[in-house]
C-alpha cells in the first residue's frame, strides 16, 4: 500500500529533477551579457557575427544605463560579461571581487554627439548651444551614465550648466535621448556617434561631434563576471579581440 502511494511521488520527483537538469543545460547554451546602451547595436552586430561561428550558443543581450547594471550585478544579477561605458565601473567591480582583473580591458572610447531633430535647421554646433536655440535638450542621467557625465562636461567648460538646466530633459540611459531626439519630443540631445551611425533613419540627420578636449575620454571596458560561464565568456571576449571586430568597433563610430 505503501510503496503504491511513493511510487507516483517518486515519478513526479524524477520528472522535476529531470527539468531542473533540463533547464540548466539549456542555461549553459545561453551566454547573458550586458551592454551600455550606446554599445547596443554594435555588439547586436558582432554577436550575430559569432553566432554564425557558434550557432548552438545563444546570446542574450541585456542594455542599459551603466550604474544601472553596475547595481544590478552587485545585487545578484546572474550576467556573464559587463560591457561597460567607462572603466571606472568594472574597476569596481574588480576592486569588489565581483570580477578579475585579467579578462578585463578597453573595447572602444567613445565620441560624445549633439543630435538635432529633424525639425531643426542645419548647422547644429556650439554656437546653438551659447544661443539656446532650442526649447528642450535632452541628456542621459550624468550619475548613471558615462555619456551624461560627459555631456554635462561639455557644458560645464562651455559655462553653461546652470544657464540650461530649465532647459535639460534627462533620459535613464543614451538610448533614450535618441529616442527623445526621434520622437520630436525634444530639440536636441548628447548622443554617442556610434548610435547616430547605427540609427535607420539616417537622412536628414544634423549633428555636432563635440570637440573631445570638452570632455573626459570615454573609455569603455568590458570583465567577464565572476561565476560566469568561463570558457565561452573567454571565447567571446577573444572574438572581440579580432581585427575583424575592432575594425567592426571602428566603423561603428569608437576610436
Amino acid at each position: 500500500m505503501t510503496s503504491g502511494i511513493l511510487s507516483p511521488i517518486l515519478i513526479l520527483l524524477s520528472c522535476i529533477c529531470f527539468s531542473v537538469n533540463a533547464v540548466n543545460a539549456k542555461d549553459d547554451n545561453i551566454l547573458q551579457i550586458a551592454t551600455a546602451a550606446n554599445f547596443n547595436s554594435t555588439l547586436q552586430k558582432i554577436s550575430e557575427k559569432y553566432h554564425e561561428l557558434h550557432p548552438d550558443l545563444e546570446i542574450k543581450i541585456i542594455p542599459g544605463a551603466t550604474a544601472n547594471l553596475y547595481s544590478q550585478i552587485i545585487n545578484g544579477a546572474l550576467f556573464d560579461l559587463f560591457f561597460s561605458a567607462d572603466a571606472k565601473h568594472v574597476d569596481l567591480l574588480v576592486e569588489k571581487n565581483f570580477a578579475t582583473s585579467n579578462s578585463s580591458f578597453v573595447y572602444a572610447s567613445g565620441r560624445l554627439c549633439l543630435l538635432a531633430s529633424s525639425s531643426k535647421p542645419t548647422g547644429i554646433n556650439e554656437k546653438t548651444l551659447r544661443e539656446k536655440n532650442f526649447k528642450f535638450l535632452a541628456i542621459a542621467k550624468p550619475e548613471t551614465a558615462p555619456y551624461g557625465f560627459a555631456a554635462k562636461e561639455v557644458l560645464e567648460k562651455l559655462a553653461l550648466w546652470d544657464e540650461l538646466k530649465e532647459k535639460l530633459v534627462y533620459a535613464q540611459d543614451v538610448g533614450g535621448v535618441v529616442s527623445f531626439v526621434a520622437s520630436g519630443n525634444v530639440d536636441s540631445g548628447f548622443v554617442a556617434l556610434s548610435q547616430i551611425i547605427s540609427w535607420k533613419e539616417k537622412s536628414g540627420q544634423n549633428f555636432w561631434i563635440v570637440p573631445q578636449n570638452l570632455y573626459s575620454p570615454i573609455d569603455q571596458k568590458v570583465v567577464a563576471l565572476n561565476g560566469s560561464k568561463e570558457k565561452e565568456a573567454e571565447k567571446f571576449l577573444k572574438f572581440v579581440k579580432s581585427s575583424a571586430v575592432r575594425n567592426l568597433i571602428k566603423e561603428s563610430g569608437y576610436n
